[in-house]
Formats: C-alpha cells, structure tokens, sequence
C-alpha cells in the first residue's frame, strides 16, 4: 500500500552497496532480480580498465518462497580484457532486465550489455550483445564500439506487440535491434534528429571566417567539422571523453584531450581523417593527478598550451615541433613546469584562461574557491599570484574565468556549486571584486533556488559591452553591470532553450559566438552590437503576445496571436501524455493580429496543450477542457 514495508533483506545480502538495480520477471513478478555495484569485498570481483578494480552482486529473490539465491559470481569477470569485464563505473550505468517471454533470458548493463541464456545461473551461457567491441583494450586505436551500438547502458525496454524487438538506452542514445534471441544481436540506432549531445568543451580555429571546430562531448569523442553547414557531418579522429582542444592556425594541427588527461597532437585532413599523430601529455605527471576531464588551454595569441596537474601547472612552447612519429607514448618533450606552483598541495586548479590583449596573462580557478594570477607567462619560470581573497565559501568551485579581450585588466569569475555566490567581477586584474550574479541567486547570499553557473564570456563591441553567462537554465546576457542589481535576460530561450550551457567562445575578429549545451548540441551565430543578442531577450514569444480563452472551456477555444509578418503556421493539440489530438497545418496569418476558434466538443474533461509552430519556433499553452 506505500505505506507500511517490510524488510525482505536475506541476512547474506552484501551489507556494503551503491546504487542498486531492479529487474522483476514480467511472467512471473514473484521473481526479481537485484544488480548491486560497489559492493566492496562481496560478489564478484572485477578488474576494469584504467587499472582499476570493482565488485558488483547479483541476488535473485522469490517473494512466494521468500527465498534468495547469490548469483554474483556469474557475472562476468575474468575475460580476455578488461574492457570485457562487467564494469557499472561505480553505479552510473547500471541495468537488470527480464524477457517478458522467455524468463532464463535476463540481461545485466554496466558499460557492455551482457545477455545470459540460463538467468546467470551459471558464467557459461553469457555474452556481450552491445557496448563495446569485444575484445576491446586501452590506448588509442585498441579500443571501439559494437557495431551500431554504444557503452554505457542505461535501460533495455521490449516491445509489447513483438518481444524480440527491443530497444537499448545507452550513453550514445537510443537503439533497436529486431531479434534479440539471435546469437549475434544487431543493432539499428534510432538517433536521427535525436539532439542530446553533451559537451565539455569547443573550440574553434582563431583565423576569421573560419569554419573548423571542434567539440569535445561527453562519452562521444572529439569531432572535428570543416563546415558550419547545418547538415554537413562531423568526423570523429580521437574517441574517449572529448575535452578540451587547440587547433593551430594552418588548420591541420590539432590538440586534443580526452579523460584522465590524455593528450595527442593530430594531423588531419580536410574530412578529419588522421594522417598522422603523437601523444603528447608529460611523462612526468601522475595521471592520478589529473581531473577526469582536465583543464588544457591553447594560448590566444600563440601555439603555447598550458596544463593542469593538481596544484601544478605546466607550459609547452614547442607544441609546432612535436614530430609525427604515430607513438602512443607520452613525453616529456618541450614541458616545463611553473616551479610556483600552489602552496597547498590539496589546492587543485580547475580552469586556466589566457589573455588576448594584452597578450600572455593566464588566469587560474580552483576547486577551493581562490585565484591566481600570471604575468609573462609564456617565457621562463614566472610566479604564481594569488588574487586578494573573494568573499565566498572554501567549497566554492571556480568553473570558468571569462576574460575582456580587448582588456585582460577586466574578468568574470564563474562558480558553479549551487548554494554559493555564482558570479564576481573585476576591473583591475582581481584586485577588487564586485558580486553581478543579480536575479540569477534567489538570495543575496547565493542560496536559494538560482541556477548553476558555468561560462561566461565577455566581448567588447563598439559602443557597448555584451557580457553572457551559460548556466544550468540557459543562456543569459545583459550590456548594463549594475552589482547585485545585475539583470541577466535569458537569450535564445526558444532555440538553445533551458538547457545546459556549459561553454561559451567568442572570435573577435569576425564576432563569431559559439555555445556548447550539455544535452542539445553546439550553437552558433555573428554578433556585431548587444542588440544583435540582446534584443531577442524581448522574448518573440511576448511580441506574440499568444492568449487563449476562455481558459477553462466546455466547449470553444479561441487563440490570438500578433504578428509583425505575414506567414504559414501549423497548430497542434496535445493531451496530458503527448498525444496528438489536433492538427491544422499551413493556416494563412496576417500582419498584426490573429484569432483561430477551435471547437472542443469531443474531447474529455482535462488538461490539454496548444501549440503554434510558427516561424521555426514552437510556442506552447495550456488549457483546461470542463
């Protein structure tokens, strides 16, 4: 009844878990299946890749007998590599699931999909129908996916009308397959205008009018376009978790970064193809002192990269001399290292930013809320400042630097934990800060309900300043800093949309801008004044000024709109599922205002959404049918 439990627990159940999976048998839903990771020093043990080791259980419990069977130790271990192994990465992908039909098919998901023909009751009868490819290992080149499909396994869902079709989510979106009984299952991937590409980073080429870009997505890779075409596809030279990158300005050479620091110098051809390559990542460093995604930077003005190491920061200023020896190896070749480096050891640097104008200042974030500042930082061994202190927790976690590139003196420093002050500015090189988070924090203090802040830029444009932050909500901008009465106005609320917008770029000498979401994709557009953004934050969606009424209705609805052009727009009913009741399409609209009724009288008391698709936007309202 959800009220009152029992603890049905079998007294052998591993007493140390994560996150744990359920799966109940659709044909018998006295049977469930119980999918348990960092069960430490219980179940089954697994080495996984990157050195590293995992225990995961798998209990099977009958309610009717109230009994319990350990089958932990069928779950895969011990293959070939250890790609092959079970690996649920500490819970995030983790998935138990039951044939509807056939009950002794039992499926379990880590970062490979594994499909047991006699329900795990025994290691033999297992095999990886998805993920990656078999037989997979580390390094570059050693590694792919399954054929059509992708790691990291989230759901496995089964047709009703037909349960050998199902469908597979994974971090690479959603697949179906049209006969999962056979031995080798194959796949078809369902992502054809399906958008949710996650990316930590872009970057695009410093060469005006150039339309090379990079993206570094979450799980996917480093894609590399030639062509800001809409329809033109991206190549990917370096798989992994994409990060960061550079690219040198004859637009060949590239630097690319995935997880845990890794780092390899690209030749590429015009389609993103390798024609050659060299790691590059110090030998020197630890990779345990690497963040997962670690923060790199190609300087503004020159081929000089920087890199993070924990609270160390290094330099390399012969990135153009790297050979082409198609090595797999790290080196040590043309890294220094800025002997100041933090004081605590504890301090870890989390973002580095170089200066435009004037050239070669690089400023530092940190996981622990400080600042620091470099001066001549391209040549020797310079020190390492630390800015006057901002007034905000130690937990505070300083996740962009956005810095004026017509004035290095001028910089936004971004703090991405909620329940912190979000956003402080400076004029004087982070001598002194004033707080401009303003309506993006519900209280003064930073606590309350206000968004995540995570990128900011700043971009000087000839009569006035447009300053953007990215957060969890959005994209916000506004041309006027007036402190903690800051007002930012979200932009592009109908095209990037409240999603998360986790990195901004800007080129100045042509005005391009460039936004990263982590869910929809990249956007771009060319900004010659403020109003170029700022004047969608009239919100078209107002201009339109949409009414419905009466709203509640038992019988007509009447929907007005204005508009400042004549056009074609589609109109379209929902219910409460998303269901499409009604559709009208290609109605004629005028200059100004606008009125369509339509009648009711079929539909079931309830609550409805009426959408306009109009102009490439869609505009939705609800109302409620008496």
């Amino acid at each position: 009844d959800g009220k009152n439990w029992q603890n049905i627990t079998d007294s052998l159940f591993t007493p140390v878990y994560g996150r744990i999976a359920i799966g109940i048998n659709p044909s018998n839903e006295d049977e469930v299946y119980f999918l348990a990771a960092e069960t430490d020093n219980y179940g089954q043990r697994t080495d996984v890749f990157f050195n590293g080791v995992t225990w995961t259980s798998l209990w099977k419990y009958n309610a009717s007998s109230n009994s319990w069977i350990d089958l932990s130790l069928n779950i895969p271990a011990n293959q070939n590599t250890s790609f092959d192994n079970f690996n649920a990465q500490g819970g995030y992908d983790l998935m138990v699931k039951v044939h509807p039909s056939d009950p002794a098919l039992v499926y379990i998901g880590g970062t490979n999909l594994w499909r047991s023909t006699d329900g795990f009751t025994t290691p033999n009868n297992t095999s990886i129908i998805g993920g990656y490819r078999v037989g997979s290992s580390e390094g570059d080149g050693n590694w792919g996916v399954y054929e059509n499909h992708h790691h990291d396994q989230h759901d496995l869902l089964f047709l009703p009308s037909d349960n050998k079709v199902i469908l597979s989510a994974t971090d690479g979106g959603v697949y179906k397959s049209f006969d999962t009984f056979k031995d080798t299952v194959k796949w078809e991937s369902l992502n054809n205008g399906y958008y949710t590409s996650q990316l930590y980073a872009v970057t695009i080429s410093r060469n005006p009018n150039s339309q090379v870009m990079h993206g570094g997505f979450q799980d996917n890779g480093n894609f590399i376009t030639f062509n800001d075409n809409i329809t033109s596809s991206w190549s990917m030279p370096f798989n992994g978790d994409g990060a960061f990158g550079g690219i040198a300005n004859n637009e060949e050479d590239f630097y690319l970064t995935i997880q845990r620091g890794v780092m390899y110098k690209m030749k590429l051809d015009t389609n993103a193809n390798r024609l050659a390559f060299n790691r590059m990542d110090p030998l020197s460093i630890d990779s345990n002192d690497y963040m997962f995604i670690n923060p790199m930077a190609m300087d503004k003005n020159s081929d000089i990269i920087y890199l993070a190491a924990k609270n160390k920061l290094w330099r390399n200023n012969s990135i153009s001399n790297i050979p082409y020896n198609n090595s797999h190896a790290k080196s040590d070749l043309g890294w220094e290292i800025f002997s100041d480096s933090l004081l605590n050891p504890n301090y870890k640097i989390s973002v580095i930013e170089t200066s435009k104008n004037p050239p070669n200042i690089v400023y530092l974030g940190t996981q622990n809320k400080y600042i620091y500042r470099i001066d001549n930082a391209n040549v020797g061994d310079p020190s390492i400042v630390k800015l006057p202190n901002i007034l905000t927790g130690m937990n505070s976690y300083c996740y962009d630097i956005a810095i004026n590139p017509d004035n290095a003196e001028e910089i936004i420093v971004v703090y991405s934990n909620y329940s912190v002050y979000s956003l402080f500015h400076s004029l004087d090189g982070g001598q002194n800060w004033t707080k401009i988070a303003g309506n993006l924090e519900q209280n003064a203090s930073g606590s309350g309900n206000g968004p995540s802040c995570r990128t900011a830029e700043i971009i000087p444009l000839a009569n006035d300043t447009l300053y953007l932050v990215g957060t969890s909500v959005g994209l916000f901008g506004t041309s006027k800093l007036d402190g903690e009465n800051t007002i930012w106005k979200q932009i592009a609320s109908n095209t990037i949309g409240s999603v998360v917008v986790e990195y901004l770029t800007y080129r100045q000498n042509d005005g391009l801008l460039v936004v990263a979401t982590h869910g929809n994709g990249i956007y771009q557009t060319n900004i010659n004044s403020a109003n170029d953004i700022l004047s969608s934050t009239n919100d078209f969606h107002d201009k339109l000024n949409i009414n419905l009424y009466p709203n509640p209705t038992s019988e007509n609805i009447n929907i007005t709109f204005n508009l400042q052009k004549s056009c074609l727009y589609n109109l379209l009913i929902f219910n409460e599922n998303g269901k499409l009741l009604f559709k009208k399409e290609k109605i004629n609209a005028n200059f100004g205002k606008n009125i369509q009724e339509v009648n009711l009288n079929s539909f079931r008391s309830g609550i409805y959404f009426v959408s306009l698709e109009l102009d490439g936007s869609i505009y939705t309202k609800q109302i409620i049918k008496k």
